[in-house]
């Protein structure tokens, strides 16, 4: 269904790993309430968000996918100045 290992699906439930938005995006899919899944609180309809057309949901989802990409390219300048650092760079 969503192609994910048993291995990844663990560390997944550990905290260990974080899904990708590809991955959310398939269980949005099939139904799953993303943000009830991350957050454990049930989600608001867009009328309630106060989103009253497909334009702003839109609006919203490429927020998500910028703010995942920011946080890749964090996530590998970290890397980067962690392996500078272990080299004495």
């Amino acid at each position: 269904m969503i192609d994910v290992s048993l291995e990844l699906l663990d560390k997944y439930e550990k905290g260990i790993a974080e899904p990708s938005a590809a991955i959310y995006e398939r269980l949005a899919e099939l139904g799953c309430d993303i943000q009830w899944l991350i957050t454990d609180v049930e989600r608001k309809t867009s009328e309630q968000l106060g989103m009253t057309s497909n334009k702003d949901l839109q609006a919203v989802l490429d927020r998500a996918v910028r703010a995942e990409g920011a946080l890749e390219q964090a996530e590998k300048t970290i890397r980067l100045l962690t392996e500078q650092m272990q080299r004495g760079q």
